[in-house]
């Protein structure tokens, strides 16, 4: 698995995650409203020991309410860059690949060109200064050469 589908796994479960929990607070929210609603018609009858109750299941369902619209829009926010990295991935669309900056283009861009082994105390000797890269993926071995001619 690569790192664009990590990442996509990893924006798709959070956004099924804030889809769920968006669901829940919304159903909570509603039965507090209903509780508020039916404490108020008890109140309206001139029992005024449920003012308190439906206070409080007001509170709530305004709690609730504000974690509804939290969760709706992180949802939001991680499905976006689900389809995004899902385009990226597609080879349908280069001009997104290239415009994104989710993913860099390559080590340099995070590493330094000036970088350069520091041997530790017992490490063995690296000989001339040259490492043997015969066993590096071809495609790594520009990030573990060692330059010759540095000698700082």
């Amino acid at each position: 698995m690569n790192n664009r589908d990590q990442w996509l796994e990893y924006h798709t479960r959070q956004a099924s995650h804030a889809v769920t929990k968006a669901k829940s607070h919304a159903s909570l929210r509603d039965l507090h409203k209903r509780l508020a609603a039916w404490h108020t018609a008890k109140v309206e009858d001139g029992d005024e020991s449920h003012n308190e109750a439906a206070e409080c299941h007001a509170v709530m369902a305004d709690k609730h309410d504000f974690l509804t619209e939290r969760y709706t829009d992180e949802g939001e926010y991680h499905a976006g860059k689900a389809k995004i990295l899902k385009a990226m991935g597609s080879g349908d669309n280069d001009e997104l690949e290239k415009r994104s900056g989710i993913m860099p283009d390559s080590v340099m861009g995070v590493i330094p060109d000036n970088v350069r082994a520091v041997p530790r105390h017992g490490a063995p000797e690296l000989g001339n200064g040259l490492v043997d890269t015969s066993t590096v993926d071809p495609a790594l071995r520009k990030f573990v050469q060692v330059d010759a001619t540095d000698t700082d």
